[in-house]
C-alpha cells in the first residue's frame, strides 16, 4: 500500500493506492553449459533457461520442427538435459517462457561433432623394437605400425 500526502495551505490531504511493481522481463536469457562449442556424440549436455523480471514465470520445450523433444532429454525445472548425445539431437531448441507480462521464447542451437577422439601413444622402447624389426621381416613391420594407429573415444 502507497500513501500519497499533499499539503495545501495548511491542510493535508491523504491517498492511497495499491500497487504492484514488476521488474520487465523482456529478456530472457538462455545459457548453454558446457559453453557454446559442438557437442560430441556420447557426451551430457543441457540448456538452462533463466528468466530475469519474473520467478514464478512458466518454462517449457520445444524443438524447432518436432512435435515432442527426443526420448534423450528430461526436463528437470528449466534445465533441458540430453543424456548420451546422439546426431538426431542436432537442431533448435526454444525456451518459452510464461511470464506476467505475456508469452516470450528464445532460441539456443545444439550442434553435434564427431566424438572426440586421442591418438594413443606408445613408449619409445616399442617404437625403437618396431623399427629394429622393420629391417628384417616387411610382415612384422606392417604389424607395428597398426599399434601406433590405435584410437579411442574419450568421455
Amino acid at each position: 500500500m502507497y500513501v500519497c500526502k499533499v499539503d495545501i495551505h495548511g491542510k493535508q490531504i491523504e491517498g492511497y493506492v495499491k500497487a504492484e511493481i514488476y521488474v520487465p522481463d523482456t529478456i530472457i536469457q538462455v545459457l548453454l553449459e558446457p559453453s557454446s562449442e559442438t557437442i560430441s556424440l556420447g557426451d551430457r549436455a543441457w540448456f538452462d533457461c533463466k528468466v530475469t523480471g519474473d520467478p514464478d514465470a512458466e518454462i517449457t520445450w520445444t524443438k524447432e520442427g518436432e512435435d515432442e523433444l527426443p526420448d534423450n532429454t528430461q526436463v528437470m525445472g528449466n534445465r533441458l538435459l540430453f543424456v548420451n548425445v546422439r546426431e538426431d539431437n542436432g537442431g533448435i531448441y526454444k525456451c518459452h517462457a510464461k511470464t506476467k507480462a505475456g508469452p516470450l521464447e528464445t532460441r539456443n542451437v545444439l550442434n553435434v561433432g564427431i566424438a572426440k577422439r586421442k591418438r594413443k601413444r606408445i613408449s619409445r622402447k616399442k617404437e625403437k623394437r618396431a623399427h629394429k624389426q622393420a629391417g628384417n621381416n616387411d610382415k612384422k613391420m606392417k604389424h607395428s605400425s597398426s599399434i601406433f594407429g590405435t584410437w579411442f573415444t574419450s568421455s
